[in-house]
């Protein structure tokens, strides 16, 4: 009687050994898919980028900027979930951030890589667009952004292209810029891209409304 006791605790052993273990593989398993289905939303990164967009201009010496280009997801597969229950879904986002710092008399110049990443993959990334952020030096918590370039494959237009933007501090010192009409482009073409945009600033004093 001793002696089955004995052999059936240690077939509890091994049966309670057997099946922590198969609950270990089994919980790499789902973990190293879980690892592998976030590894195929990411980007693949360009290393060496070859196509450019030579921003230049002035910035006003009050005013600080930057231009963010944009990448997104386009596979719907890919979309990131805001809210399952309202079916709230938005692309996945790449981004990378370009200061502007003058080099001389206000003046900047950048050149600003628009393939940093490879274009398709699982999720078929794309070029989103360009923004630009506007920031007033005595008080960076004011700042307005908006869209400079959104490309697109069904517009097309010039490759030169020049802008001022107008930031003015308008009703209940709010910051704003104007927000002009966005440029298309087709594709990316070979050749580099010369962009001229100035951020500009009103001299007079007093708070000042855009129109």
């Amino acid at each position: 009687m001793e002696v089955r006791n004995k052999q059936h605790g240690k077939v509890k052993v091994i049966m309670i050994v057997v099946i922590v273990f198969l609950i270990g593989v089994l919980a790499s398993i789902l973990f190293y898919k879980f690892i592998h289905r976030n590894d195929r939303y990411k980007p693949t990164i360009n290393p060496n980028p070859k196509h450019f967009i030579t921003i230049s201009g002035k910035i006003d010496p009050r005013l600080e900027g930057e231009f963010q280009v944009i990448y997104q997801t386009t596979n719907k597969q890919c979309q990131e979930v805001i809210n399952r229950f309202e079916g709230v879904y938005v692309p996945r986002e790449k981004d990378y951030l370009y200061k502007i710092y003058p080099i001389s008399h206000n003046n900047y110049k950048l050149q600003v890589p628009v393939d940093s990443i490879k274009i398709g993959g699982y999720c078929d990334w794309k070029l989103t667009g360009i923004y630009y952020t506007a920031y007033l030096k005595k008080n960076l918590k004011l700042s307005s952004s908006h869209w400079l370039f959104l490309f697109s494959k069904n517009r097309s237009s010039p490759i030169k292209y020049a802008a001022n933007i107008r930031c003015v501090v308008g009703v209940d010192s709010v910051f704003l810029c104007d927000r002009n009409k966005s440029n298309y482009f087709t594709s990316i073409p070979n050749n580099t891209k010369n962009v001229e945009i100035n951020f500009l600033y009103p001299s007079s004093g007093g708070n000042h409304e855009i129109n």
